[in-house]
């Protein structure tokens, strides 16, 4: 633990302190004009809108304000103290937190002891006081957080600091009506009135959650639609991760988003993309494996995974250590007909944030881009199929042959550089188709490739012409240097035992220089060609 962390849970105690100290200051003993059951209704109020505050675009609302001021209303400050402790303890039941909970609990109470003084100081101005006690809450409960972060992180976090006023004012504004209907309930009937109250508070919060969770699901299929039909037009990997990382940071509160695809190895997903605040940093693995954590769970089992809190699953998440641990997440394999091509990972530093909505909404992003996905490796693959020739899958066939050559004598002319092209015939290879068969005749033409490499630069390019002619091309070299490096290919041909096969062989070979053989492409092959049977007749009459 730094410094920092452990001057910040000092000042976490000091305020839960000086909040106890507060409320022994205080005589709270209930009124007589208060009936417990007031009290009662006012803390599940408090209870019921911090365990399920409304949640209103990227933020929430707690219309715990409701429950508290409308007891302070009627019995005062021990009353509305009672209320709002025990609602937040309550609350706090449902997901602890240590020291942080009692913070919670504690900036609260000091909001309402503050803004008590300042209520009963302008009593004799009903509305103003009424005015100045949301106020005084409201900023004294922004003040103890802020100074939290300022001996954190060395700074208020003033990013969050107006939409979260914001959202607290429109707390107070939604609560006023109902705040109004409680203390007029509970005047008019006593406690009975208390209890009639409780149910348009009930009826309000089911309301707008439903409105909100109905304008959320239309705005989130609509952007999940739009995001789709990118996904399906894109043409590269990076442009479908970057969409499903703004898809996904549109629709839902995340701080962390991690990519992975399907790597060389089919038991293994390497992290191709990630969005973190510590960018590439970020304390994750760069591969996953079966079986290892959730990830490796989510990969073997290709089932989407829903964490609400990843600190109550033991010995299968991250280290709570980290400086950014994430406790919601959502696991999203990229499944297509039946195959496992890549996964989403979405995570946030808060626990219970996303629901099966979301995880639902994930899953379209996350299977619509495992289709795109796949799409661009097919299409990769008929590519390279074009391109190379079918018996040895490593070399080019002839008609990408002609396409680079064409290409390089474009650049050679325009920056007036020197190229060859050469043909290379395979000597007395029908003998060994007709001796030994196809299957050792095509081993030998595989060692024939592999020993043509290993004499010529990596940019060299080596194809197949047809059966056993092969042709090379040799960017920007001089004359002198292609009889170098067909000579030396020559030897070593010849000097090398292909396996299976018990007499020697050869390789006749003939070549073009650019300019000074021709300047366009057939006629560079023909000079080449003619030149590579000139030699076969050679070297026939000579080793044959």
């Amino acid at each position: 633990m730094t410094m920092k962390q452990r001057m910040a849970d000092v000042y976490l105690w000091l305020v839960v302190g000086l909040a106890i100290l507060g409320w022994l200051a205080l005589p709270l003993g209930f009124y007589p004009t208060t009936h417990v059951v007031t009290i009662l209704i006012g803390m599940a109020m408090v209870a019921v809108s911090d365990i399920w505050p409304l949640k209103i675009s990227r933020g929430s609302i707690a219309l715990s304000t409701a429950g508290y001021f409308s007891v302070f209303m009627i019995g005062g400050l021990p009353a509305a103290s009672y209320a709002l402790l025990c609602g937040l303890v309550i609350s706090t039941l449902t997901r602890p937190r240590g020291v942080k909970s009692l913070f919670n609990m504690a900036q609260f109470i000091l909001s309402l002891y503050g803004a008590a003084l300042v209520y009963d100081a302008m009593i004799s101005h009903l509305w103003l006081a009424l005015v100045a006690f949301a106020v005084v809450s409201i900023g004294i409960n922004h003040l103890l957080v802020n100074a939290y972060y300022i001996i954190l992180e060395g700074s208020p976090a003033l990013a969050d600091a107006v939409p979260s006023l914001l959202l607290d004012g429109l707390a107070w504004v939604i609560s006023a009506p109902l705040i109004a209907i409680f203390v007029l309930l509970d005047r008019a009937y006593h406690w009975q009135g208390a209890i009639l109250a409780f149910f348009p508070f009930l009826f309000v919060t089911w309301l707008l959650a439903s409105a909100y969770q109905t304008r959320r699901a239309h705005q989130n299929t609509m952007a999940v639609a739009r995001v789709s039909t990118g996904i399906a037009l894109a043409g590269d990997r990076p442009t479908i991760y970057q969409l499903i990382e703004r898809a996904l940071r549109d629709i839902m509160d995340v701080t962390a988003i991690v990519i992975y695809a399907m790597g060389p190895n089919p038991h293994e997903l390497v992290r191709e993309w990630i969005f973190h605040p510590l960018g590439e940093n970020a304390p994750y693995d760069s591969t996953v494996h079966p079986n290892e954590g959730i990830t490796g769970w989510v990969m073997e089992t290709q089932s989407p995974e829903l964490v609400p809190d990843s600190f109550r699953i033991s010995d299968r998440w991250v280290n709570p250590g980290d400086t950014y641990p994430l406790r919601s997440a959502l696991m999203l394999p990229m499944v297509t007909e039946g195959q496992l091509v890549g996964m989403v990972v979405v995570g946030n530093v808060r626990p219970n944030i996303y629901d099966n909505f979301d995880l639902r909404l994930g899953m379209i992003i996350a299977g619509q881009a495992a289709i795109a996905l796949r799409k661009i490796d097919l299409d990769h693959e008929t590519t390279r199929l074009g391109r190379v020739d079918p018996l040895i899958p490593e070399l080019f066939n002839y008609r990408h042959f002609r396409n680079a050559l064409q290409s390089e004598l474009d650049y050679a002319k325009m920056y007036q550089r020197q190229c060859a092209v050469a043909f290379l015939d395979m000597d007395r290879f029908k003998l060994v188709n007709d001796q030994y068969g196809h299957l050792i005749g095509d081993e030998v033409l595989r060692q024939l490739v592999a020993v043509v490499r290993r004499e010529i630069r990596a940019h060299d390019l080596l194809a197949r012409y047809g059966g056993d002619e092969f042709v090379l091309l040799l960017s920007d070299i001089d004359v002198q240097s292609v009889k170098q490096v067909l000579d030396r290919i020559q030897d070593r041909i010849g000097q090398h035992q292909f396996s299976g096969v018990d007499f020697p062989l050869g390789v006749s070979v003939g070549w073009a220089l650019y300019p000074e053989d021709g300047e366009t492409l057939e006629h560079l092959l023909n000079v080449a060609d003619q030149h590579m049977y000139r030699n076969k007749e050679l070297r026939r009459k000579i080793h044959y």
